[in-house]
């Protein structure tokens, strides 16, 4: 979420608990794969840190030209990517788990994604065994039905 780095950010801030971190040297990425997160980490700032390859995650075509740089004084100049919102949440959504789907409503609750862009980043998702047009009309199901309660509440 780097482009929400505070405000309506701070609300998602209470439903991530897990943050998947993917290192783009290789010796880091085996490093992040193999060194489990410090528990006391985990209670101080409320949130896991797991270290995973990015071929886990479906993500839409053209993900990593929108990817956002974040760099500054609290990175120590450090350069991280963090996946653009939309592409995170139709990743999140292609996993389809409860955390996820709540995940992608209390985005759009907040206003942090467009439906539309959502719509057409889902569209783009390449060709993936797990990427099913049973999984994708399940997909665009949930999302019109969590458009319509977030509308309903308004």
């Amino acid at each position: 979420m780097a482009r929400y780095p505070s405000g309506k950010g701070e609300v998602c801030k209470t439903f991530i608990r897990e943050f998947d971190s993917h290192p783009r040297l290789q010796f880091y990425q085996q490093l992040a794969v193999t060194i489990p997160f410090p528990n006391w980490l985990t209670e101080a700032f409320g949130f896991y840190i797991h270290g995973v390859q990015i071929e886990a995650a479906v993500l839409p075509i053209g993900w990593e030209r929108r990817a956002i740089e974040v760099r500054n004084r609290n990175t120590r100049n450090c350069t991280g990517w963090c996946v653009e919102a939309h592409d995170l949440a139709v990743s999140k959504l292609v996993a389809f788990r409860d955390k996820d789907r709540d995940f992608v409503r209390t985005l759009l609750v907040e206003r942090l994604i467009d439906s539309r862009k959502l719509d057409l980043r889902l569209h783009q998702l390449p060709t993936n065994p797990r990427v099913t047009p049973k999984l994708i009309a399940a997909i665009e199901k949930w999302v019109g039905s969590a458009l319509k309660d977030i509308r309903s509440r308004e």
